[in-house]
């Protein structure tokens, strides 16, 4: 995607200008304001990911094994890409019938479909995720809902089980699909920890370079 369009995501997303005046904006892309609104955004992302890292150094919180844990410093990300941080549609589920997803450990937990965000992906192509609320996890699983998915980095570059984006409810307008806060499954860290399969609704058939990579253990 051209960088002019990566722009008029971002400021779009951001909302920092009315969808008429965002055209004049993105065809000076080099100006100060252009690099306020993307400073801004990066500083968004490293904040994500600084809350996820020092999660995973909390013994009281990691999910890290005793010697991941001793041994662990920092997550390994992609570089951030705007054009990653995409704008979509969202059409809510018309059931709200619980189903079982299954896990990686050969389990199941229990989750209803909350809706669909349809949005076009970096190369123009359209695309869908569907998002899920867990319904057996009690008062907390009311406030967020997940888009578990695949790509075409999985088992090279990110995890080959998939990665999660997740969305607190309800739902900011317009949705915002932010691949670079794509994040790891907790059963990436630890296979010890079940976590959903992504349902085959959500594989992409692209690939992802954005949000985090795959985790390397440490050694048995």
């Amino acid at each position: 995607m051209p960088r002019s369009s990566c722009c008029r995501l971002l400021l779009l997303t951001l909302g920092l200008l009315p969808g008429a005046a965002v055209a004049a904006w993105c065809s000076a892309v080099g100006s100060s304001a252009i690099s306020a609104a993307e400073q801004e955004y990066r500083q968004a992302i490293a904040t994500h990911r600084r809350v996820l890292e020092e999660s995973l150094r909390d013994p009281a919180r990691s999910p890290l094994a005793s010697a991941d844990l001793a041994r662990f410093e920092n997550l390994e990300f992609f570089p951030v890409d705007p054009c990653y941080a995409l704008r979509a549609s969202f059409d809510p589920a018309t059931s709200s019938a619980s189903f079982e997803l299954p896990t990686f450990d050969g389990g199941h937990q229990r989750y209803r479909e909350f809706g669909v965000l349809s949005f076009s992906a970096p190369d123009g192509s359209a695309a869908q995720l569907r998002l899920f609320q867990r319904t057996d996890a009690g008062a907390m699983s009311e406030l967020t809902a997940i888009a578990p998915f695949r790509d075409k980095t999985n088992g090279r570059e990110t995890y080959s089980g998939g990665r999660y984006l997740k969305f607190l409810l309800p739902l900011d307008e317009p949705v915002q699909v932010d691949f670079n806060r794509a994040v790891n499954p907790v059963c990436a860290y630890n296979p010890t920890f079940p976590c959903p399969i992504p349902p085959k609704a959500n594989w992409l058939p692209f690939p992802v370079p954005a949000g985090e990579r795959a985790f390397v253990p440490a050694d048995p």
